[in-house]
């Protein structure tokens, strides 16, 4: 109880302090912001009345539930790299901005080992697990995304970053 309790005000402090910057990806719109908006979310396997999530089917017949607020969104990611893995698929290697650090140093202290959904312009796309806490502005992405899909996403990263920040 009390570890849900601290859980809870971690992601609460990190959300005041990350204002509107995080959340104005899902405000603004990502048909207003054009494509490849990135947002990353909790994830349950349980329906919880009071967490507010939606039902998301990742694969047929199986569902996650994701929850309704982006912990980090493009709004916090300055560049994106692609990697190649296997079967000629891409990962994806994401640098963050300063707030998008602070906020994933505190994800990996209370999620450490958990998965976040990984959203593109608000459909589901891959799992996230967290790692070994850290506060490394960098993080990768194993996907399986196509080549091209990648380097469209690692186009539009820099512009969307810019756009959610007023440049």
């Amino acid at each position: 109880m009390k570890r849900c309790i601290l859980q809870f005000a971690i992601i609460f402090v990190a959300g005041m302090i990350c204002g509107c910057k995080t959340v104005s990806a899902f405000l603004v719109g990502a048909e207003k912001l054009g494509q490849d908006l990135i947002t990353l979310h909790t994830v349950s396997v349980y329906e919880s009345p009071a967490a507010r999530s939606r039902k998301v089917e990742y694969a047929p017949g199986k569902i996650v539930y994701v929850g309704n607020s982006a912990i980090l969104s493009s709004a916090n990611i300055t560049v994106i790299e692609p990697y190649p893995i296997d079967g000629g698929m891409m990962g994806l290697r994401f640098q963050l901005d300063d707030h998008g650090r602070f906020l994933w140093t505190q994800m990996s202290a209370v999620h450490q080992g958990d998965f976040l959904a990984m959203l593109i312009d608000h459909q589901f796309r891959c799992f996230v697990r967290v790692g070994r806490q850290s506060s490394l502005d960098t993080f990768a992405v194993d996907g399986p995304f196509t080549k091209e899909e990648a380097e469209r996403i690692e186009a539009n990263a820099a512009r969307l970053y810019k756009r959610l920040h007023g440049s």
